[in-house]
């Protein structure tokens, strides 16, 4: 059975299908869905437009709807995460910590309801006043990756609700069933169907939304690539844009750095669900003091990781989402060999079932290589010697990404002293590189992003405009 697009709106039947395979085990389908294209993001667009009475209810009403939606998450927890696992590999307790991550934004993104709508101001006159308050922008779009299908649409969909907006969302390709199940937990807490349509497809189905004339604001996470060109589009027809692109994460450890926990969380950075993360840590930038026994400590932490079922809860890394994710990590690895750089442990494809590789520890990388440059989406780490601080900080700015960097130090002040040195949206002090909580700002400089952050209440000043009222 063919699931169909999620709009409030007869649809012919589906012309066009595709099915979504388990990494693991590329022969089973997880479900087959509508492959939507330009007239059914038309008719999504249009089912949202009329749905104004969301905008009309009030703030606390739609706060309560995106509490319970996040209740629902926690009750329906244990299948979600196998749905993950199923569908995008991501290692079922991994999988599981996603969907409280993404209940945990619904309960702060609820509370945001309570907050003060507006200002007050003196005017001209002796007893005018002016008031300033949010109204909701429209329909605005989402288009979303597969790496977080349940955590990160949250981040973006709870607080675009919230305010007020209708939302189309387009899932990735390779998470509709996910997006599904999440679609049916948003319905079940109160939500109207026309305040949240679902288009299944391809790149066709998101540049057409992003064209889309009624379209307000397009909220992005993707490839830096693919953000430019969203950038543009928007721009072109004034619709607001927020990105949140690549990443080619560091972590920076110092003399002073304990290598244990160094290791710790170098390791979690580079492999949880495979380092298919923008937040992930790709590149270590460790002083000459440091470098080689950090080198001997991560290559014998790579060397125990457990490669293999994500729905086994043994697993530390599941397998990459699909045969070309593996074939371009090995690609870098090929060329990392002909450079001189060592692969020190792993990189080796896994024979059998599914796209599976083991995790790569690379010695001796060159600051301006394309294993320390390019973002690879892969379960590789480069490691790059640094001479002294200064080196090592050029080197972390070296790039042309700009999201996370952590500094390992067992200085405390070493955070407040560097961060003013480093080009990364965010700053880290012993901290693995891909936590965030949902009342931060959330975002990356430079090719990692356009400077407009998510979450927090960062998310009210993009899903909101400003209106002004003056009395006499």
């Amino acid at each position: 059975m063919t699931q169909d697009h999620l709009i409030e709106a007869r649809l012919a039947p589906a012309t066009r299908t595709f099915d979504s395979c388990e990494p693991a085990h590329p022969e089973r389908v997880v479900g087959t869905f509508a492959l939507g294209g330009a007239d059914e993001v038309a008719l999504a667009v249009a089912a949202a437009a009329a749905a104004e009475d969301w905008a009309r209810r009030s703030i606390l009403e739609r706060g309560e709807i995106v509490r319970r939606a996040g209740a629902a998450m926690r009750d329906r927890a244990a299948d979600l995460a196998t749905l993950i696992a199923r569908e995008v590999g991501k290692p079922v307790l991994e999988a599981g910590a996603e969907v409280e991550r993404a209940a945990v934004t619904c309960d702060y993104v609820a509370g945001q309801a309570r907050l003060a709508e507006g200002e007050l101001y003196a005017s001209d006159g002796p007893a005018a006043r002016a008031l300033t308050w949010r109204r909701p922008l429209g329909v605005v779009a989402i288009i979303t990756p597969w790496n977080f299908p349940i955590g990160l649409p949250l981040w973006k969909l709870a607080p675009a609700l919230l305010y007020g907006n209708a939302v189309v969302w387009k899932p990735s390709e390779q998470a509709p069933a996910t997006a599904a199940a999440l679609h049916e937990i948003w319905l079940d807490a109160g939500l109207p169907a026309g305040a949240l349509g679902v288009v299944f497809g391809e790149a066709e189905a998101g540049a057409a939304l992003v064209a889309e004339e009624g379209v307000a604001a397009v909220s992005f996470t993707g490839s830096t690539a693919v953000g430019r060109r969203i950038a543009a589009v928007a721009a072109a027809r004034g619709a607001a844009v927020q990105l949140e692109l690549g990443g080619k994460n560091a972590v920076l450890v110092l003399g002073d750095a304990d290598l244990d926990l160094a290791t710790r969380l170098i390791v979690q950075g580079a492999t949880s669900y495979g380092g298919q993360k923008c937040s992930a840590t790709s590149r270590v930038v460790a002083v000459d003091t440091v470098y080689d026994e950090l080198r001997e400590r991560l290559a014998h932490a790579f060397g125990a990781l457990r490669v293999g079922d994500p729905l086994a809860a043994e697993t530390d890394v599941g397998p990459l989402i699909d045969a070309a994710a593996v074939a371009r990590a090995q690609r870098y690895l090929g060329a990392a060999n002909s450079d001189g750089t060592t692969v020190v442990v792993g990189g080796e494809p896994i024979d059998g079932d599914g796209h599976f590789m083991r995790p790569a520890l690379v010695d001796g990388v060159a600051p301006g290589s394309q294993l320390a440059w390019e973002e690879l989406f892969a379960p590789v780490l480069a490691m790059i010697r640094a001479a002294d601080l200064e080196a090592a900080i050029a080197i972390v700015n070296g790039t042309e990404y700009g999201f996370f960097t952590t500094i390992c130090s067992s200085n405390v002040d070493a955070l407040l002293e560097l961060a003013p040195r480093i080009d990364s949206g965010i700053v880290k002090h012993n901290t693995v590189t891909t936590a965030a909580d949902p009342h931060l700002p959330f975002g990356g400089w430079k090719a990692s992003g356009n400077a407009v952050p998510e979450q927090g209440l960062a998310a009210r000043e993009f899903f909101t405009r400003t209106q002004t009222l003056y009395f006499g």
